[in-house]
């Protein structure tokens, strides 16, 4: 019998794969992105400091299709999104490859939802785990046609604390060649109303105030 031969080692590229994405600031501009092709007008970063959680909370268009976030190289998006931004389909694994657990959830009213979570360490390293994740994916019928999309990232401490240091400090820090002015631009100049801690980060130089407790 003729052995198979495969282009890709699926095995090694997942366990190998947080040495190409592995910085959370990255994770974080690729949901925030994906969120603007979504069509949402107001996304808001929540930064939960007790339980070393990041959520991503957006009022874009609800996932029709979780298994096209897994699927690398694929993706959801319309024609006109595809041709005009030529997503690579790689956003997810930015975010599984920071973390500890990914959890995705389409959010209706009434607290209905429909939800993933990603193991991150057995996703890289089981390909049993991510066939089974699969294929819950693709039997998950969305029912849910109304509501919001939340993503949330579970992160180790130091992740933790390095991505919060790189959204609230003082806008002149440096890192080498890493500059935040030049980051923050980003989500300052996006076309829609971006949020931190549930408060609208209205310039650059704001953003520290934001840390205050409701």
């Amino acid at each position: 019998m003729e052995k198979e031969l495969k282009i890709i080692n699926e095995d090694n590229l997942f366990k190998n794969i947080r040495h190409f994405f592995g910085k959370p600031r990255v994770a974080l501009k690729e949901a925030v992105q994906n969120a603007r092709r979504a069509g949402a007008d107001k996304v808001d970063v929540y930064f939960n400091d007790a339980h070393k959680m990041v959520t991503i909370h957006n009022n874009g268009s609800l996932i029709k299709d979780f298994s096209k976030l897994i699927i690398l190289s694929d993706s959801g998006w319309d024609s006109e999104t595809m041709e005009s931004e030529t997503p690579a389909g790689w956003g997810i694994m930015s975010m599984i490859s920071v973390c500890r657990e990914l959890w995705i959830r389409n959010a209706g009213e009434s607290g209905v939802f429909e939800e993933l979570v990603i193991e991150s360490h057995r996703f890289m390293n089981d390909s049993d785990y991510r066939n089974k994740l699969l294929k819950q994916c693709t039997e998950k019928v969305s029912f849910i046609e109304v509501g919001t999309v939340k993503i949330s990232m579970l992160l180790e401490e130091k992740t933790y604390a390095d991505l919060r240091e790189c959204v609230f400090e003082p806008i002149f820090m440096k890192k080498g060649e890493f500059s935040i002015e030049k980051y923050w631009r980003y989500f300052i100049e996006i076309e829609l109303n971006f949020h931190l801690n549930h408060k609208l980060v209205e310039s650059i130089k704001n953003r520290s105030d934001l840390l205050k407790d409701e």
